[in-house]
């Protein structure tokens, strides 16, 4: 007869200052008490979770027997106080040695409004084996993520004397886990690798603070499995940044025990029925073509992995020498892709095109002008921009000629550009950046070498109407004339067609703004 075990938890020590905190609950089934002889249900103790908890609070459940648990005979599930009739399946972790006699399960992230939550447990086995089983309840609080520096590249590192392909931005211990608990592997041991292998943490794929995941994560295979250390070399978010875990060849604990000659990076989110965000791609290929690069690996490739006992890709995913779903059931045919974009990037790596110098940047109203210098044998460039919403820089336009004006800015924002050449088969380094800080109001008045019209563009919040006047040289009023302005923006274009050839004064008027410019009519 299956049993269905049912009970709400829990009471914990939660400090209120913002440190990460952790405490495993120990909940014996003999002392569950029976609340419904029919059902075989048990209950426990219901006491809130103490408030204060952010950014989430990460949970794992592991199940202790005291015999072999066969198969599916036990079954655990999840819900919280804010979903009364929704159970979420709690799955194994693909990740941790499940031995005969314990369930590990995955992270369950609960929201940090969660004051309640139940576990359910499904026991198909006879009531005097279950009696001496034990649940335990992982808990983490890792504690907002404390302001700190911009990433940084790792300190040391071991690359190859040819290579050319740089590390990627990384942000480093220091960064993720700031209050400083969150401590490395006491005795590293190096590693030598031969191979690249891609993980998914088969976690939730949003969050407001990442760094605060990577704790848990920390806290997972520390607390949790037991080990020294979390177990991947690094880590990447959906926004692209790159995590330092274990570290550049330090030997990691994310290979089913086959660790030997490889690196591992885990991507974080569950990837089983969505792909990893092109942020995090490019950052992975970023992160692997320097290693690749480095360790004359490539990425193409495949080859003998003695750990293994076989031949597999250098860069692999996680299953391909492991019984496990992992990296995701989605992601994993995009890997034939992944070897191709980080292939790209060495390529790129060893060009020895010249970086495009003198980028300079002219803002005229919600517009701006990109010009810089030529490279001898450059075919093209790529314009790259990153603005206020974005990680990393973005691909604004491939352009075959050295200027560029940029349409697309929007008033009080900020942007970063930089430039790349190409010659058709590798892309330079970029180029060095330029801040374009777009104004809000701005007042703009073009061309001054006139041979049909001039116009006047103003963005401002005024409603007081634009006046107009040219002077000749001489002093006489040649032309004037007074418009309404209705909105934010105002635009009027002078004709000045039939003006004869000289120099002339425009004098334009709103409110207490007043603009004069000198016009040379051709």
């Amino acid at each position: 007869m299956q049993k269905v075990l049912v009970f709400a938890l829990l009471s914990w020590c939660l400090p209120m200052w913002g440190q990460s905190s952790y405490t495993r609950l120990h909940v014996p089934v003999k002392d569950m008490q029976l609340d419904n002889p029919e059902q075989v249900s048990y209950w426990g103790t219901a006491t809130e979770l103490p408030v204060g908890a952010v950014p989430f609070i990460a949970m794992n459940l592991e199940w202790r027997s005291s015999g072999p648990i066969p198969g599916d005979a036990v079954r655990l599930w999840i819900r919280d106080d804010k979903a009364v009739d929704k159970w979420s399946v709690i799955q194994p972790d693909e990740h941790t040695g499940n031995g005969e006699t314990r369930f590990f399960s995955t992270m369950h992230f609960l929201a940090p409004e969660t004051r309640l939550f139940f576990i359910r447990v499904d026991v198909d086995r006879p009531w005097n084996e279950v009696f001496q089983d034990t649940l335990i309840v992982h808990l983490f609080d890792p504690g907002p993520t404390a302001p700190v520096s911009s990433s940084s590249n790792e300190p040391a590192f071991i690359r190859g004397e040819e290579c050319t392909c740089p590390p990627p931005m990384l942000s480093d211990r220091s960064q993720w886990c700031p209050d400083g608990t969150c401590l490395p592997h006491p005795a590293p041991e190096p590693v030598f690798p031969s191979h690249l292998i891609i993980h998914h943490s088969a976690g939730s794929n949003f969050s407001s603070d990442w760094a605060a995941v990577v704790r848990s994560i920390w806290n997972f295979h520390v607390n949790g499995n037991g080990w020294s250390d979390i177990g991947y070399n690094w880590l990447v978010d959906p926004n692209g940044v790159v995590y330092i875990g274990r570290g550049d060849n330090i030997l990691g604990a994310h290979f089913c025990g086959k660790n030997t000659n490889t690196l591992g990076t885990c991507m974080m989110g569950d990837f089983t029925s969505v792909t990893p965000t092109a942020n995090a791609l490019a950052s992975l290929a970023d992160l692997y073509a320097w290693k690749a690069c480095a360790e004359d690996i490539d990425p193409l490739g495949s080859s003998f992995h003695p750990a293994s006992g076989g031949i597999i890709p250098n860069v692999s995913g996680h299953r391909q020498s492991c019984n496990t779903s992992c990296p995701g059931d989605a992601f994993f045919p995009l890997l034939p892709e992944v070897r191709e974009q980080i292939a790209e990037v060495i390529q790129q790596c060893d060009c020895d095109l010249p970086v495009p110098e003198g980028l300079m940047s002219e803002t005229m109203a919600s517009q701006v002008r990109l010009t810089w210098g030529a490279v001898a044998g450059a075919t093209g460039y790529l314009l790259e921009r990153k603005g206020p919403d974005d990680v990393d820089f973005m691909l604004l336009a491939n352009v075959g000629n050295t200027v560029y004006l940029d349409l697309t800015v929007q008033p009080g924002q900020t942007y970063v550009y930089r430039v790349r050449a190409n010659d058709g088969i590798c892309i330079s380094t970029p180029s060095g950046q330029v801040a374009v800080e777009v104004a809000d109001d701005w007042f703009l008045i073009q061309p001054t070498l006139v041979t049909h019209q001039v116009n006047v563009n103003i963005r401002n919040r005024s409603a007081f109407p634009v006046r107009m006047r040219i002077y000749s040289m001489d002093g006489r009023q040649v032309w004037a004339g007074e418009f309404g302005k209705s909105s934010i923006d105002f635009f009027h274009a002078i004709a000045m067609t039939h003006f004869p050839a000289g120099v002339y004064i425009l004098v334009v008027q709103n409110g207490d703004i007043e603009k004069t410019v000198r016009l040379v009519k051709m």
